[in-house]
């Protein structure tokens, strides 16, 4: 049982980063698109499935949107500091966002006298 909920919380990163790949192709900004999924998979799935959609936008945010585009290659150019910045504001963002949601939900379920 609990290995059926552990592979529905990582299913729902993983579909979740596919998902937004489809919507961040044709827009304009798709770091905000990845790290939509980052915050919809924390929330829903908790900080492993959080910090796995983080680490699967990273990479399809380097094959899909930096050149040379279609290789998992880190070139050295002015590419690389985006690539890192986006990589560590959404692990941060993601490890935080659950912990917030889980302080509001007991503050909320705290009697009050």
């Amino acid at each position: 049982m609990v290995l059926v909920s552990e592979l529905r919380r990582y299913s729902l990163a993983a579909i979740s980063c596919g998902l937004v790949l489809a919507v961040a192709w044709p827009s304009d900004a798709p770091t905000s698109c990845f790290f939509l999924a980052a915050m919809v998979s924390s929330l829903y799935g908790g900080k492993g499935p959080g910090l796995m959609s983080v680490a699967l936008s990273a990479l399809a945010y380097d094959y899909f949107f930096l050149p040379p585009r279609f290789h998992l290659a880190i070139e050295p150019s002015s590419y690389v500091p985006v690539s890192y910045t986006h990589l560590s504001h959404n692990a941060v963002a993601a490890s935080r966002f659950r912990a917030i949601d889980e302080s509001t939900y007991s503050e909320r379920c705290t009697p009050r006298p």
